[in-house]
């Protein structure tokens, strides 16, 4: 998991991952924090979002928590809100931007690039035939809007500039529809990715999805994609 990988990067040395199920959402707020905040885990201080909710019907505040923590010993920080442009950064305002294939907005929000991890699996070989070879997976996490995007791709090696494709190839139609794929491309480089565990980190939307008359007006396509995404990434770098 992506959080569990830059928790680690700024020094989080243990995470506990809590199953969520309908047991733990039935707990009233005192008793979350007496059973599980105070008597599983013992915490000795605690930090949470400004305006935090927990309990069953989100009734527990952090003024709460806050009671509690003086009787118990442990000290409550409540963090602001973090605002960009203006607007609140929220998880939802994030999957928003992405869902509507404004990374460059949800890189803003993130203060990262947004990245698409999955395992690389066999394809038709129809990229290599038309000059553009990809490394076909289905990512683990939410997929932005179709269309090509500038990339930096990496896989067991440091990031290489590419362009990924997400959608259903419409110039390809099949008697059934096509599952939304994701392919990625990397810029000058030859070698097979088949199995490995690959991170593509999206810089930019260059277009929608488009349906083209033949295999010949994709490839012109594709080398103007090529254009602009080289472009762009040297800008960014």
């Amino acid at each position: 998991d992506q959080r569990l990988e830059y928790f680690r990067r700024i020094g989080i040395s243990a995470c506990w991952l809590v199953d969520f199920n309908s047991s733990l959402s039935h707990l009233a707020p005192r008793e979350f924090i007496d059973r599980i905040l105070v008597g599983r885990l013992g915490i000795r201080g605690i930090c949470v979002g400004e305006g935090f909710r927990f309990g069953a019907g989100r009734s527990g505040t952090v003024d709460l928590l806050r009671r509690r923590g003086r009787e118990e010993g442990f000290p409550v920080m409540e963090v602001p809100s973090v605002t960009v442009g203006g607007r609140e950064v929220r998880s939802s305002l994030i999957r928003d931007e992405i869902e509507a294939g404004r990374i460059s907005e949800a890189t803003r929000l993130l203060g990262r690039p947004y990245c698409l991890t999955g395992r690389v699996v066999r394809g038709r070989g129809r990229g290599r035939k038309l000059g553009y070879p990809t490394a076909n997976f289905f990512p683990d996490q939410l997929l932005p809007a179709s269309g090509v995007y500038a990339a930096r791709i990496s896989a067991g090696f440091p990031p290489r500039g590419g362009l990924l494709y997400v959608g259903r190839s419409p110039t390809f139609p099949s008697p059934s529809p096509n599952p939304v794929v994701a392919e990625a491309h990397i810029f000058d480089w030859t070698a097979g990715l088949g199995g490995r565990r690959i991170k593509v980190y999206l810089i930019k939307r260059l277009r929608g999805d488009i349906t083209f008359k033949n295999e010949q007006e994709l490839v012109l396509r594709m080398k103007d994609d090529e254009r602009r995404a080289r472009s762009r990434l040297k800008l960014s770098e």
